[in-house]
């Protein structure tokens, strides 16, 4: 049996071994197809020989399942966390202190969780992984692996960084997990003596010390149908996956430097060499970089936990934009008027459903200032797309750029990004005013000058920022083809991009956004961490936050 390879990747090695990776399931569907075959394809690589840079930092979960594993073996609950801080960070790149942060808290939630377990189904003990290998397949399932003194339970438990899911989206991956506690091997070959009666799948949130039991399944028929109907169809589509599709993990490829689909623009960000590693960022990434490196650390790398913090400006500025999608993607591409903005209290606006009353009436003023300026009240308005995602790389940073413009369109055979702000502060005086107080401005610029030369357009092409103010509002529009304004935005988004490009410790920035900062229950330099965190102690509580056939 022989799965394609996508067709237009030029590739050394041989693509006949195949290794499957529970993880990977959950892309299916939503990534990009052939990146998610390359993926299971180890004896394959570039044919230029050209190498993806990994991330630097430490990988946090691995430190988490090291202290725990420790504690399984007797080791004092602090001590092994000191010593998985320790033992991931002898790469040369320590543990940040939000990483540190979580960390203690994610190692008691999880032994309370085992706790929690062991009260419900018997003592278990940690076993080793298991994978199934039959020829030149493999499938494994990387998580925490658990069995009853009697063997007739097998438990496997996936880690999630915040909460603990249950729904469908988890059947994938526990089909899997669940087929290799039955049917798979350890590292050294074993089976076991004889396979379970009863094989559990469960999701711990380190984040909260929540559990879900996503399988239970109390025979062994059970488990292998389980596996059939869950998890075997999107093998099979994974392995045979040709289509090649930007997307949000093109950076985590090893394929981005010679991929066909993906644009090209050398030196779009300004940098004379470099990243630290193969990434991606966008425009709202080095803003938040920019107001505290920590938070940018904290929410884009590690997706740590978050608590609700928005401030009014925030709110009003996500109210707005809702309801503007909302507008912009009705069919026909009809244009914004008067009458779909009633004021607040007086009649049902249009679109009522986005918003609540309250997020209604502090949008309304900015929204109203925004009719006369709608885009779509122009001629051989066409082909309009809300918030659609380009993505280009630039070979020179190794750095994957994204950008999401609220709306784009065609007037004519020109074509238009529209970005929207609401502001309570005086409008920009101008064109590059505007470049320095909203990034996103400079970056679209250079992003639609890069997709322009890249498709040879000769139609035109430009983007547009409108500024809603309460009282008054206004469009600034660049030419892509204009040289000065183009320099005034590679001089601008080059400043914000240097030093995001060379940062390696991410040090918090105190500020009176702390108080709002969605990671800040994770950040030593807040001031006082909850207490619900500061005081986790397993005894006082966690912290909120050989096989027949082969297996595909």
């Amino acid at each position: 049996m022989s799965e394609p390879l996508p067709a237009d990747l030029a590739y050394r090695g041989r693509p006949d071994r195949v290794r499957v990776k529970a993880s990977l399931l959950d892309q299916v569907g939503g990534g990009c197809p052939g990146r998610l075959n390359l993926a299971t394809r180890p004896g394959v690589a570039p044919a230029d020989r050209s190498v993806r840079r990994p991330e630097p930092w430490p990988f946090l979960l691995g430190a988490v399942v090291g202290a725990v594993t420790s504690v399984h073996r007797g080791v004092d609950e602090q001590e092994a966390i000191r010593a998985a801080g320790r033992e991931v960070s002898r790469s040369g790149v320590t543990l940040h202190a939000l990483a540190r942060s979580f960390l203690d808290a994610a190692v008691w939630n999880y032994l309370e969780a085992h706790d929690e377990r062991v009260d419900e189904v018997g003592p278990l003990s940690l076993v080793g992984e298991r994978q199934i290998t039959h020829g030149n397949r493999e499938l494994t399932a990387w998580g925490l692996y658990y069995e009853s003194p009697d063997g007739a339970l097998r438990e496997v438990r996936r880690l999630r960084v915040g909460s603990a899911r249950d729904g469908a989206e988890s059947h994938r991956w526990a089909a899997v997990a669940a087929k290799l506690a039955l049917d798979g091997t350890t590292a050294d070959g074993r089976q076991g003596d004889g396979r379970p009666d009863r094989v559990t799948v469960v999701e711990v949130g380190l984040g909260d010390g929540g559990t879900a039991v996503v399988a239970d399944l109390g025979s062994q028929a059970q488990v292998r149908d389980f596996y059939q109907r869950e998890a075997r169809p999107v093998i099979a589509e994974l392995i045979s996956g040709t289509r090649l599709s930007p997307g949000r993990d093109c950076d985590q490829c090893g394929w981005l430097s010679t991929c066909p689909a993906m644009p090209r623009a050398a030196g779009l960000l300004g940098l004379a060499e470099p990243a630290t590693h193969t990434r991606s960022v966008s425009a709202s990434e080095l803003d938040r970089y920019h107001g505290c490196p920590a938070r940018y650390f904290g929410d884009n790398v590690l997706h740590l936990p978050k608590e609700d913090g928005v401030g009014p400006a925030q709110l009003r500025g996500l109210a707005v934009h809702r309801w503007l999608a909302a507008a912009h993607a009705r069919p026909d591409a009809v244009a914004c008027v008067v009458e779909d903005l009633p004021e607040p209290g007086t009649g049902v606006p249009a679109h009522q459903e986005v918003l609540t009353d309250s997020e209604y009436e502090a949008a309304w003023p900015f929204l109203r200032q925004h009719v006369d300026r709608c885009p779509l009240r122009g001629e051989a308005v066409a082909s309009v797309r809300v918030e659609p995602v380009h993505r280009v790389h630039d070979s020179t940073a190794d750095v994957v750029v994204a950008a999401s413009p609220d709306l784009v369109y065609r007037a004519g055979a020109a074509r238009r990004w529209r970005e929207t702000k609401s502001t309570l502060g005086h409008l920009p005086a101008g064109v590059e005013d505007a470049m320095v107080r909203y990034l996103a401005l400079a970056v679209d610029v250079l992003m639609l000058a890069a997709v322009v030369r890249a498709d040879a357009h000769q139609g035109g092409a430009a983007v547009e920022l409108e500024v809603l103010g309460r009282e008054e509002a206004r469009v600034y529009t660049v030419d892509v083809t204009d040289e000065a304004l183009l320099a005034a935005a590679r001089r601008r988004v080059a400043d914000a991009a240097a030093p995001w490009s060379r940062d390696l410790d991410f040090r918090p920035r105190p500020s009176s956004a702390c108080g709002t900062c969605p990671v800040g229950g994770w950040c030593p330099s807040r001031g006082e961490r909850p207490a619900e965190v500061a005081s986790a102690s397993r005894a006082g509580g966690a912290a909120a936050v050989a096989v027949e056939a082969p297996p595909f």
